[in-house]
């Protein structure tokens, strides 16, 4: 069995008789409209089905004197809150700020989707540099094969993931630093996710982090 049968009632009448949409009166016995049946292969119910990721929270900044830009990588939301940590709010996904004044400012995003909500908080502002600056790839560009490696990560958990050009999450793994560090090997046959958006040609995003902060660098797969 490939399929599965469904049956519905189209319309019901109180009477054996229907008027047409055109006006016309039409005399139709009433035991014409019987449930009709349709069938559904299991192949789409699977993916009608399939569970909803809740979003998360994920932004990258840059910094121009008291300018920052923030670029928002947040999979699987609809909608976005800011909070700059100068009062200013905004609902916009990417967006510029200018601080009036040269220090350290608690920017929060929080996003919003299927589930419960995210949110990521990092400090800004001049002399703020991103977190886990040692972090490589290489080779990069690849054929989908890659290392990830970086150094002083003390002992959290780290989160892997790879974004495609359309914003889709399409490879995630958690490792566990050993001494502080990560060193691991991210290819297609090692991954337990079967999905055939990671590793076609393209650039991608990998993101790199946990609760407590975020990186990103870009990642060239070529065939």
């Amino acid at each position: 069995c490939d399929a599965l049968s469904l049956s519905y009632n189209p319309r019901e009448f109180p009477s054996d008789s229907c008027t047409s949409p055109c006006g016309n009166l039409q005399h139709r016995p009433a035991d014409t409209w019987r449930p009709k049946f349709i069938q559904v292969p299991f192949s789409l119910l699977d993916s009608m089905l399939q569970p909803l990721s809740p979003p998360i929270a994920s932004f990258t900044f840059t910094t121009n004197g008291n300018t920052v830009t923030f670029t928002n990588l947040s999979t699987d939301a609809k909608t976005y809150h800011w909070d700059f940590g100068n009062g200013v709010t905004s609902h916009a996904v990417d967006t510029t700020i200018t601080y009036a004044m040269a220090a350290q400012y608690r920017v929060e995003l929080q996003a919003f989707g299927c589930g419960k909500p995210s949110s990521q908080i990092a400090f800004v502002g001049p002399g703020v540099t991103q977190p886990y600056p040692s972090l490589g790839i290489y080779p990069n560009p690849n054929d989908g094969r890659f290392h990830v490696v970086a150094m002083e990560l003390g002992e959290d958990s780290i989160t892997i993931d790879l974004i495609n050009s359309l914003g889709q999450l399409v490879y995630r793994e958690t490792r566990l630093p050993v001494e502080g560090t990560i060193d691991c090997l991210i290819a297609p046959e090692l991954t337990p996710w079967e999905n055939p958006l990671y590793s076609s040609p393209g650039m991608y995003i990998l993101r790199f982090g946990n609760s407590q902060a975020w990186t990103t660098r870009k990642l060239l797969i070529l065939r």
